[in-house]
């Protein structure tokens, strides 16, 4: 009965060839692409998965683009997976969202920080942490227009979330500008936070703020 499932499975993807694209529906698709990812069949399912995404599926077209970053079923092609992210980031998939985010961020994008802070603010402000974090590690940097006030906003945000780097970053923020003691007390926290929960930087910056009391007390 086994065999006999696994023979009807593979029979799916040529039986649907007899048919044109525009006869199939998403539901036909989707099962389809289903039926491809079950057998390892990538290639076929890239076929599928465009023929989704072009009927406007933007699952399909996020899960196509995750697929062109790899060599699963094809060469990798960067430049196709930032279209087809891009079609769904542009309808609020907050992973299309990210993904795109993190290309347009790499060489293989081009390195484009202005269209990447775009997209990982659009997924950080629908809740997603990592976008909130590589936003604000973005905007800390000369690359990213050292915008320290929104960066400290992003990683407030991937703090609250329980982001253990960025727990790391506004402790080191907040070391570098004790202006005040609240700076200091907060600094504290957040730099404890970070080393009890295994970052290897932080029980350095976190010793240094101890010593800068102690030295303050004296």
């Amino acid at each position: 009965i086994r065999r006999q499932r696994q023979m009807c499975i593979r029979d799916r993807p040529a039986a649907a060839a007899t048919h044109s694209a525009a006869s199939l529906t998403l539901e036909d698709l989707n099962d389809l692409i289903s039926t491809c990812l079950d057998l390892d069949d990538f290639t076929s399912a890239r076929h599928y998965l465009a023929l989704a995404a072009e009927k406007g599926d933007i699952h399909a077209a996020h899960d196509l683009g995750k697929i062109l970053c790899s060599e699963k079923g094809g060469p990798i092609d960067y430049l196709a997976a930032i279209d087809c992210f891009r079609i769904a980031a542009d309808e609020g998939h907050l992973k299309a969202q990210y993904y795109l985010a993190k290309i347009l961020h790499s060489k293989e994008g081009g390195r484009d920080i202005a269209r990447a802070c775009h997209y990982f603010e659009l997924a950080a402000q629908q809740g997603h942490t990592e976008s909130a974090y590589c936003l604000a590690k973005l905007l800390y940097t000369e690359e990213g227009g050292q915008d320290i006030p929104r960066a400290c906003y992003y990683f407030e945000l991937a703090a609250q979330q329980g982001h253990i780097k960025a727990h790391y970053y506004l402790g080191v923020i907040l070391l570098y500008n004790l202006g005040n003691p609240q700076n200091a007390s907060k600094a504290r926290d957040y730099l404890y936070f970070a080393a009890k929960k295994g970052n290897s930087l932080a029980p350095v910056s976190y010793t240094h703020l101890r010593a800068h009391e102690t030295e303050a007390d004296l």
